[in-house]
């Protein structure tokens, strides 16, 4: 379904929905439109906007181990806030160890947190 199909479709939702307060059915159409546009200018949503860089994600990572926080979901959340896509275009979650054990970054990693 193309993204015009659901606005059209998410709007008929919300229409035909009853609820006491038109405020509310507006206010909660307001929000799915702005999240629909916001994908439409961005790229998809949840998707951070900018590609994946080997070095800076690879930089992320050590600086935010060397801060102490060696977990999945800190990496994630802080490679998704600076803007960068994994390898496949997706965001970041918490298993970040397969790209850690991909293409002896885990070797890397070690050598450059004993610097």
């Amino acid at each position: 379904m193309d993204k015009t199909a659901w606005l059209i479709d998410a709007i008929r939702q919300k229409l035909n929905q009853p609820d006491t307060n038109p405020d509310n059915r507006m206010s909660a159409l307001v929000e799915r439109m702005e999240l629909a546009a916001a994908a439409l200018i961005g790229g998809k949503q949840g998707i951070p906007p900018a590609p994946y860089d080997e070095s800076t994600v690879f930089q992320i990572v050590t600086d935010t181990i060397r801060q102490g926080f060696d977990n999945g979901r800190i990496i994630a959340e802080r490679l998704n806030k600076a803007g960068y896509q994994t390898k496949a275009g997706k965001a970041w979650n918490k298993d970040y160890s397969a790209w850690k054990r991909q293409e002896g970054r885990a070797g890397r990693l070690a050598k450059a947190l004993d610097e």
